[in-house]
């Protein structure tokens, strides 16, 4: 009998421990995939910004910025623009300028991003913020370098660490392939024969030393003869009692005879060979006087390099020629290596 309840109980234990062993277990939840690119803080000037995801709508308040979207291949991005973005963006919307931005138009398209390379004003910049967008400031470069970080910030800000990241590395590699001959160029020419020049903005605006422009001058190893001035001004002429005329930035005295003068496209150049300041220059008696075009210069594009080679050609023509003939045969010798490579890579095969 009681071998029987023995039995009985065993069959019960059994019993309790097969249901238990066959409760339902809770189901895995999967992990999300984690987004590689996102999302990202960028350090910008002494801020930070972070962007949680790719953006899908874009303002900017720069033409300089709108060209940039552009060339970079964003321009579906960008849903507005400013007032003065260039004649190609005009179907986008204006949404006003850095210091008069037209909010409710701004905040009809809600962008994800706005752009601007001059500072808002508070009390719009605090109503943007408020709408949620996130505003990133990007000052006007004053450096070669500057320009690379500038595009490098953009494509980190739309497509992420890692798809942004490996964009910035292509478009700085093709920056730099265009701007070194300007710099060989600037290193090759000797100082004694250096080419001394001005940079005409307007008649009475000059690019000073303390310009960008008038860094481009001696990048590109031109003697530029308001270096010692300051904010595009002119230096100050002085008349002795013989009756000579010196030309002076503060208590520097500078020469006033360029070789060569470079002036802004929309500027007509008999008004600059008719004035006092350049009449008698060498420049206006041998006919060195070029055209620039300002906007270019002034949006700091992808034509800039080009248009900068051809103001060195313009100057330092044999100089310009030794360095594109340096770079046909480095390009050649890369060419020679890569058929190489390639046909000892066909012969293992074989």
């Amino acid at each position: 009998m009681k071998y029987k309840k023995f039995i009985a109980l065993l069959l019960v234990v059994c019993l309790l421990l097969n249901l238990c062993g066959c409760k339902p277990q809770e189901e895995e939840v999967p992990e999300e995939p984690v987004d590689p690119n996102f999302p990202i803080t960028l350090e910008i000037e002494n801020d930070s910004v972070t962007i949680h995801e790719a953006p899908t709508s874009i303002v900017s308040l720069s033409p300089a910025i709108t060209v940039l979207f552009d060339e970079l291949g964003l321009d579906d991005l960008l849903d507005g623009v400013s007032s003065y973005a260039p004649a190609e963006v005009a179907a986008k919307k204006d949404c006003g300028t850095a210091q008069n931005v037209q909010l409710e138009t701004v905040k009809e398209i809600s962008p994800d991003l706005l752009f601007t390379d001059t500072p808002l004003l508070t009390e719009q910049l605090t109503q943007l913020q408020q709408m949620g967008m996130e505003v990133l400031l990007l000052p006007r470069p004053e450096s070669a370098e500057e320009i690379v970080e500038r595009a490098e910030l953009i494509l980190l800000a739309v497509y992420g660490k890692e798809e942004g990241g490996a964009k910035a590395i292509e478009f700085r590699k093709a920056w730099e392939e265009q701007w070194k001959p300007l710099e060989d160029a600037g290193i090759a020419v000797v100082e004694e024969e250096k080419k001394s020049v001005l940079l005409l903005a307007d008649l009475d605006l000059v690019a000073t030393g303390d310009s960008w422009e008038g860094q481009l001058l001696k990048l590109m190893g031109m003697n530029n003869l308001s270096d010692e001035g300051k904010d595009w001004q002119l230096p100050q002429a002085q008349t002795d009692e013989a009756g000579t005329v010196t030309y002076l930035y503060d208590d520097v005295v500078v020469e006033w005879n360029p070789d060569v003068i470079f002036y802004n496209s929309q500027l007509d150049v008999e008004t600059i060979k008719a004035s006092e300041l350049y009449s008698n220059s060498s420049a206006v008696g041998n006919v060195a006087l070029y055209p620039v075009d300002w906007g270019t210069l002034q949006l700091q594009n992808g034509e800039l390099p080009e248009m900068l080679g051809s103001m060195v050609e313009q100057v330092y023509p044999d100089v310009w020629e030794l360095i594109q003939d340096a770079i046909e045969e480095a390009k050649a010798a890369e060419e020679a290596a890569a058929q190489e490579e390639a046909e000892n890579e066909e012969e293992k095969e074989e």
